[in-house]
């Protein structure tokens, strides 16, 4: 019944074409008749945009081309009087296989313009469904165009050709490919991702073509292929989508979607609260790690020499989630591990400890660069922030006389006096 429904659709999508679609019934005629025109002149004398694209197997088959004779009874050297032209197409079609030359189709329209040209019905459905798979590889917006033309067709296809019909319309039409719930997220992130973007507003409200139940918090986020919602954790939620969702290139979804999701528990989590780069050298200086859904967080604490941070070192402190942790044996100083048991809170929140830097560095702790390293034992879930522990710190003014730079004391923020 869906089929049947969706070939309907497809035969009347061609009078909802995008207008930025490159092909249509109208530009293919005219591809073909200046596919055939170029064919004319390079068989003619061996020149134009055909004879830019021949290679030697082709300059060969020109050279060797048969030609049927017109009523005056001469060899007209043109693709009409033509021997064989599928073979000649064909060639053409190959050479520009790999390429977005829109010759390519135009060549390709042109062999599948008639049974004649290679003499069996059978070749010809074949030459349609490569035209019109090459047409939505090479622009999206022509899919509707392409898979209403294979839809008039699709009663013709047998064995392989009808597999063959059936992996295009899996590949080529607008469906629901996934429904997943991004769990690494404070709150559950339930995202519904399509096979082609879908039409945005104003031109549709797409709002009013999704529903979920229970009501997801907040507003649906857009992004182009995808649909998010905000959710709650361990809850099972109902998502309907009307046959009539419309994607950008205008193809409807065709039949309703109808599906159950639940949020389960966010993964294990285990994070910096902050990402400042220097922490002050103060006996009560400590850092904020936040987790989830977690049992023991394992540390280490490295210290960087000052000769080391020329390099990719330095994207410790700059770039950390860029950051590769095995620069560390080579480029820094292991000076603590260790673990702790995070505060015991509800399941799925956010619970905040606080790590004394003193603990781990001593308390003849001292400036420096440091790394900390956080891991959760038996996961991959792991965090990194290279900073800065100093008590000084430079103040710049901008005066007439140029740029002033002052050193204080972080601690009080004061000036230190005969610096």
């Amino acid at each position: 019944m869906f089929k049947k429904t969706l070939l309907a659709a497809l035969i009347g999508a061609i009078s909802l074409a995008h207008a930025s679609a490159r092909w249509s019934e109208d530009s293919l005629v005219a591809a073909r008749n200046q596919a055939e025109a170029d064919i004319n002149q390079y068989l003619k004398d061996g020149t134009g945009p055909v004879a830019n694209l021949a290679d030697a197997d082709i300059r060969t088959w020109r050279a060797n081309a048969k030609y049927s004779k017109s009523k005056k009874g001469v060899a007209s050297k043109d693709f009409a009087h033509l021997q064989n032209p599928g073979e000649l197409l064909g060639k053409l079609a190959e050479r520009t296989r790999y390429s977005d030359d829109p010759r390519g189709i135009a060549y390709r329209a042109l062999l599948a313009s008639s049974p004649n040209i290679r003499n069996s019905r059978e070749a010809w459905l074949g030459d349609n469904l490569a035209l019109y798979e090459r047409i939505m590889e090479t622009d999206r917006d022509s899919i509707p165009f392409a898979l209403a033309a294979l839809a008039k067709l699709a009663p013709e296809f047998e064995g392989n050709q009808k597999e063959q019909y059936n992996a295009l319309l899996d590949r080529f039409t607008f469906k629901l490919a996934n429904v997943d719930v991004d769990k690494q997220q404070d709150k559950p992130q339930i995202c519904l991702e399509f096979s082609e973007t879908l039409l945005a507003e104003p031109q549709q409200d797409w709002r009013k073509r999704i529903t979920i139940e229970p009501a997801a918090e907040g507003e649906a986020r857009y992004s182009g292929d995808k649909i998010c919602y905000n959710g709650v954790w361990q809850r099972d939620y109902k998502i309907r989508i009307d046959p009539k969702l419309t994607a950008q290139n205008h193809l409807e979804l065709g039949r309703a979607e109808e599906r159950t999701i639940s949020t389960g528990d966010r993964e294990p989590m285990v994070r910096f609260a902050t990402r400042g780069k220097t922490l002050v050298l103060d006996p009560d200086a400590a850092l904020t790690v936040e987790s989830s859904n977690v049992d023991t967080i394992e540390l280490e604490l490295w210290q960087i020499p000052g000769n080391n941070l020329a390099g990719d070192i330095h994207d410790a402190i700059d770039n950390p989630d860029y950051f590769n942790t095995y620069d560390l044996d080579a480029n820094a100083s292991k000076i603590w591990s260790g673990s702790f048991n995070p505060e015991k809170s509800e399941r799925n929140s956010v619970v905040q400890n606080r790590i004394a830097f003193a603990d781990m560095a001593g308390k003849e702790n001292r400036s420096g660069v440091y790394v900390l390293t956080l891991r959760v034992p038996d996961q991959y879930q792991t965090a990194l922030m290279g900073f800065t522990v100093t008590d000084q710190g430079l103040t710049a003014y901008q005066t007439r006389d140029g740029l002033l730079a002052e050193l204080r004391d972080l601690r009080n923020n004061q000036p230190i006096a005969g610096q």
